[in-house]
Formats: structure tokens, C-alpha cells, sequence
């Protein structure tokens, strides 16, 4: 898939405000986790 450079653009925005925790545009939609497995 090909994207557009309009698309590149909005992927980039997201990507921003994502970085500094803007989220004010989001919409909660779930919760994902990253889990870090230790040696026991």
C-alpha cells in the first residue's frame, strides 16, 4: 500500500502529539500493556 503525502502528514501529527502526551483529540478506546517478564 502506497500511502499519500496527506496521509504521511496526518501519521506524523499523531506520532507528535502522541510523543508529548496531547491527547485531548483521542478517543479512549481500551488499554494496552506492556508486560516485562523477569527470570524467576
Amino acid at each position: 500500500m502506497v500511502h499519500t503525502p496527506e496521509m504521511i502528514r496526518q501519521f506524523e501529527k499523531i506520532e507528535t502529539k502522541l510523543e508529548y502526551q496531547e491527547l485531548s483529540d483521542f478517543q479512549p478506546i481500551g488499554k494496552s500493556f506492556q508486560i516485562v517478564l523477569t527470570a524467576l
